[in-house]
């Protein structure tokens, strides 16, 4: 039986709170490949805009992690969940040890987005990046970010991931 199986236990109905059993999960167990969250980026100011590209940013850095079939990646959907909350609640509850956080500002035509990568097991970030884009096409930026986004979390995490199993 898995560790996963192992830790997980029925709870009665006289236990659970609504009188439906449950089920009282042990800590998550790590998967073998890397696994990561993107959490939802944190938009500062009130203006839209700010909050339109702090979404999109996200959402296309999520589509394009998705092509890497030796990643594990958690739903964008399912972080949504821990908006507001650190990495460490965020990866501790979603079973990962990497997570992705971030946050985006503009002045006027000017951006400023600034990323995190944090492994979770050393409580350390290990790599971060901050973009200053004039902002003409904002299709445009989150192309090229997502672009550079994908090439260093790609050798962060699975060279990073095979490095670490070698030793």
């Amino acid at each position: 039986v898995s560790p996963a199986v192992r830790s997980v236990t029925a709870v009665s109905t006289a236990e659970a709170p609504t009188g439906i059993p449950q089920l009282r999960c042990g800590p998550p167990v790590q998967p073998r490949e890397p696994s990561i969250v993107l959490l939802p980026f944190e938009a500062l100011g009130s203006d839209p805009q700010t909050a339109e590209l702090a979404e999109g940013l996200r959402i296309d850095i999520q589509n394009a992690l998705i092509k890497i079939v030796r990643i594990l990646l958690i739903a964008a959907g399912s972080a949504n969940a821990f908006r507001g909350k650190t990495p460490e609640v965020a990866a501790r509850s979603l079973g990962v040890r990497y997570v992705l956080h971030g946050v985006v500002q503009m002045d006027k035509n000017r951006a400023r987005i600034s990323l995190e990568l944090v492994d979770t097991v050393s409580a350390h970030p290990i790599w971060a990046e901050q973009f200053q884009i004039e902002v003409t096409d904002t299709f445009a930026i989150q192309d090229d970010v997502t672009r550079k986004v994908i090439a260093a979390l790609d050798v962060k995490l699975y060279s990073g991931e095979q490095a670490r199993i070698w030793h």
